[in-house]
């Protein structure tokens, strides 16, 4: 194929007139034995085995009009042309061409989108296109012109400005007719009515005379390459709904203007570069800088609207926000029948709930006529949250006790939360002494100890003792000191701060230090050498590590002495606890490894007293207490030696 589709795949200049094509007497079947390409790319020689139901047939035996429909209606036929005499020279003819171009891009776009494929195109090319397609735009052929000199094809250059001069007295190629779209669509709030009118007279000239579609596509001024997927013309839209233009809102609308985008609906194979099957031309490494993203319908709207965008990005949103009753009545009015269809119905929920959240209630009465017995919802968390972040800014602390009631709360979960890295409003009263709204927050809503840490810190960086207090003295949720609080507590020069820290700390771990304690105590030793602090900060912390010290040796002796009444309590059983881990077992009793003085002697003596006994085997008597374990002294003692009389059940011990 001379240049059709192949040079895509060598950018450098390679083409694939440099190398001979299939014989015309070669079947596809033979072809497809010497050479294949699987789905990634990956070229197959001859002793692969191939999957049946990716084999190539022979298709000698088709007539060429069914070949042609094949080809013009394959997305890449790259593939073909390099397997198939027959397809590479369909590929040659100028009218094939052109067809693949109208039938892969639509009428309308067919020229436009032809200016990314100046390698396919020739003057016999241009000359079909200009047949098939309607009359080219004027921005069209000025944007042609821009991407056939960079190109440097003098002879496509030529032949537009014929075309163009044919149809039209005018060229304008000193300014673009885009360029002019522009001016004519900024609006200013102190344009005067004559010079609006003026602005609109224009703009019909050049979309009637010129035929300048308002849905135009951004393109690269330097290369002249269009990106197809992004209507620039959308976004001229966009700032006259958001500047209240209602009149060219209005006229835009009469020229069919979008009224909204879809992002998702964005053709991600139309990337020519992910047609390239070698190595590193593939869509694995790179991208088309080309193509679209959905960011750029996103990017249209503010972070604070996103949310309330479905799968398509809407106007009415930015008309709903904006308060403009006549431009959402023209929105509603234009896109009427998309209402009654599930992704329309979505919409106007989202903008219903919009109305509701912006206390809009005449957006919510026009919004309600176009829907069937719909009812306005609640406020969603991120109104509340916005609500509650003005009211604790601006000090009114009835609209924070109504919003907190209502359910308002400054942490809401991330996907919804606009504010999550704008502002805190926490940090904001505690740093503007708003002291009535901190006060009525701590005992009225649902903090967790870490939140209470966070304003804790805040409170001893701007040395706010009271907010410090009042913080401490929280009978319901306190917070923790840390080794944070601590340092910029040293940092701060709370003098009268650290005391309150510590007792507190005391208080809730009294027999534990603050984790990082050592870091802590270091910093303030060095400040104190160095002569930016006193030692004052050096002997209340050196204080508070005794404290904790004397409490954990209190706790140690309580437990000691807890433990020795268990073990005394146990003593006070059967006088078997008292042979020190003694067994009696078939007549014969084994002898202790240790046991105490008392304990030796109470052995003794019940052994004697049981000698008349009945021989039930176990050696019994009145125990005796061991006291405090820890004063026990453990000996050792001479072995016990007891024999069996002759009688039954009579022990002796000697």
């Amino acid at each position: 194929m001379a240049g059709l589709f192949l040079p895509l795949y060598f950018p450098m200049g390679m083409d694939f007139d440099s190398s001979p094509p299939p014989s015309p007497s070669t079947s596809s079947a033979e072809l497809s034995e010497t050479f294949s390409m699987d789905e990634d790319g990956v070229t197959e020689t001859a002793g692969d085995v191939v999957d049946p139901a990716r084999k190539v047939y022979d298709l000698s035996a088709l007539p060429s009009e069914l070949l042609e429909a094949i080809f013009i209606r394959t997305r890449q036929p790259t593939s073909l042309v390099r397997t198939c005499a027959r397809f590479w020279s369909l590929s040659k003819k100028s009218s094939i061409r052109a067809t693949w171009l109208v039938n892969r891009y639509g009428l309308s776009k067919a020229f436009e989108a032809a200016l990314r494929w100046t390698r396919i195109l020739d003057e016999a090319v241009v000359e079909c296109l200009i047949k098939m397609v309607p009359p080219i735009p004027r921005y069209v052929l000025q944007r042609a012109m821009t991407r056939f000199t960079h190109a440097n094809r003098p002879d496509l250059l030529i032949r537009l400005l014929r075309y163009g001069l044919t149809i039209y007295d005018d060229l304008s190629l000193q300014k673009p007719d885009t360029l002019q779209f522009r001016e004519l669509t900024v609006y200013h709030h102190y344009t005067t009515p004559t010079v609006l009118e003026n602005k609109l007279k224009q703009l019909r000239i050049l979309v009637e005379q010129y035929n300048f579609d308002v849905n135009f596509c951004k393109w690269s001024s330097v290369s002249g390459l269009p990106y197809v997927d992004v209507n620039e013309g959308y976004r001229a839209f966009l700032s006259a709904v958001v500047a209240g233009n209602e009149a060219l809102v209005r006229e835009l609308l009469k020229f069919n203007i979008a009224t909204h985008v879809s992002p998702d609906q964005i053709d991600e194979s139309r990337s020519f570069f992910a047609q390239f099957p070698f190595g590193l031309w593939s869509e694995r490494t790179l991208n088309d800088p080309l193509a679209a993203t959905p960011q750029w319908a996103l990017s249209l709207f503010p972070n604070e609207l996103r949310s309330y965008l479905t799968k398509t990005a809407d106007a009415l949103i930015l008309a709903t926000k904006h308060k403009f009753i006549e431009i959402m009545r023209l929105l509603l009015d234009h896109d009427i029948e998309r209402w009654d269809t599930p992704e329309g119905a979505q919409v106007l929920e989202k903008a219903l709930q919009l109305a509701v959240d912006e206390n809009f209630d005449d957006g919510i009465q026009i919004l309600q006529n176009y829907m069937a017995d719909a009812e306005a919802p609640q406020k969603s968390p991120t109104a509340l949250k916005k609500l509650l972040i003005e009211a604790c800014l601006h000090d009114k602390l009835e609209d924070v006790k109504r919003l907190v009631t209502e359910g308002a709360r400054f942490d809401i979960p991330s996907g919804g939360d606009i504010f999550a890295r704008t502002i805190d409003p926490l940090k904001h009263i505690v740093i503007n002494n708003k002291l009535a709204i901190v006060s009525w927050l701590i005992k009225n809503y649902p903090f967790d100890s870490e939140k209470l840490t966070e304003m804790l810190t805040t409170s001893v960086d701007v040395q706010n003792n009271a907010l410090v207090r009042l913080l401490l003295n929280n009978r319901k949720v306190r917070p923790k000191v840390t080794d944070r609080t601590l340092r910029r507590c040293i940092v701060q020069y709370g003098y009268e701060t650290m005391p309150l820290l510590l007792r507190e700390a005391k208080r809730a771990h009294p027999e534990k230090l603050v984790g990082g304690y050592s870091t802590v105590l270091k910093l303030a030793e060095r400040r104190a050498r160095d002569g930016r602090d006193s030692d004052v900060f050096v002997k209340e912390l050196r204080e508070y590590h005794t404290s904790v010290l004397k409490a954990q040796g209190k706790s140690n002796r309580t437990k000691g002495k807890g433990k020795g009444k268990a073990v005394a309590g146990k003593g006070k059983g059967s006088s078997s606890s008292m042979v020190a881990r003694g067994k009696v077992a078939s007549g014969r009793v084994t002898k202790p490894r240790r046991t105490s003085a008392a304990g030796a002697s109470s052995s003794s003596s019940s052994a004697s007293s049981s000698s008349g006994g009945t021989g039930s085997g176990t050696v019994g008597g009145p125990s005796s207490s061991l006291g405090n374990e820890a004063n026990v002294e453990v000996q050792m003692t001479p072995p016990t030696r007891v024999t069996r009389s002759g009688r039954a059940g009579s022990i002796k011990v000697g």
